[in-house]
Order: C-alpha cells, then sequence, then structure tokens
C-alpha cells in the first residue's frame, strides 16, 4: 500500500520563478522539501499504525527516494485490509490461533480464534486509516516545507 504525492510543474515554476536561486540550488531545496514531506508521512503513519504484540505492520514501512520523487509504503500483505477495513468474510483461522495467543492473551487460543472468525464473518472488520490519514495531514504542508528550504537556501548563499 503506497501513498505519494505530485507537485503541478506550473506550481513548481513558480516558486522556482520567485525563489533567488540557481537551479541547482532549487533542486537541493526541493529534494530536501520531499524528504520532510516523507519523513513526516513515515513518522506519523507510525505513530497512528495499530500495533500488535510483534508490531509487523509496523516494520513493514519504508520510504522510497528517488530524484524528484519519495514514496511512503507498507509492504505488509494486509496493511490496505487495515487502513481500509473489510465486508465480511470468513478468515482463515489458522493465523488467528497464535495471534489471539499474543495479543488477546487467550488462555484457549483455537476457541478464541473461531469466535474472532465468525465476528469477522458477520461483521468485517472496521477501516483504521493510518496512512492516508498521515498523507492528507502532510498534503497542504508541502509548499510550506518547499519555501522553508528555499529560504534556507538562499540565506547560505547571501553569507
Amino acid at each position: 500500500m503506497t501513498y505519494y504525492i505530485t507537485i503541478n510543474k506550473e506550481e513548481l515554476n513558480k516558486l522556482f520563478k520567485n525563489a533567488n536561486l540557481a537551479k541547482k540550488g532549487f533542486e537541493e531545496a526541493f529534494e530536501r522539501s520531499l524528504d520532510d514531506w516523507a519523513d513526516y508521512v513515515f513518522a506519523r503513519s507510525q505513530d497512528l499504525c495499530p500495533s500488535g504484540a510483534f508490531n509487523m505492520l509496523r516494520t513493514s514501512a519504508d520510504i522510497y527516494r528517488e530524484e524528484f520523487f519519495r514514496s511512503v509504503f507498507y509492504r505488509a500483505n494486509y496493511a490496505i485490509y487495515v487502513e481500509f477495513g473489510t465486508a465480511p468474510h470468513m478468515p482463515p483461522v489458522e493465523p488467528l490461533v497464535p495471534w489471539s495467543k499474543r495479543v488477546l492473551s487467550s488462555k484457549n487460543p483455537e476457541d478464541t480464534a473461531w469466535a474472532v472468525a465468525k465476528k469477522i464473518e458477520r461483521e468485517g472488520t472496521e477501516p483504521n486509516p493510518f496512512l492516508r490519514t498521515a498523507f492528507d495531514e502532510a498534503k497542504p504542508k508541502i509548499f510550506d516545507w518547499i519555501n522553508k528550504e528555499i529560504k534556507k537556501v538562499e540565506e547560505a548563499v547571501e553569507k
């Protein structure tokens, strides 16, 4: 599950024209602002991410960094189901047995796993948005981060 942001080239050109920087300085400032954005989304999504006994969902997170591109993602195959919830369905019971022992501290994990599976069969699971919430919080801040980094570079050039 991945979220990424695209910045309109016209907006970027407008920022570049208003900045008192050479292209290289502007690109460096832009790269650092993308890092700020990605680091914020990563950290905030980690704060919002539900935790289990081993935090497998949290540890599946990463940031992919490429020139003019950042992507925050979770590798766990069930991340999307945590984020968006599920419709009623009968999940496999076997993986719920160790989970009910670890997370629910069940004295009878087999019975507990069946009870959880039957509940999911009736009700599905509720969404628990962690990555999109972090993304939505960070999205309006991207231009603030870009402007902050441009000012840093401009001040360094003036010295």
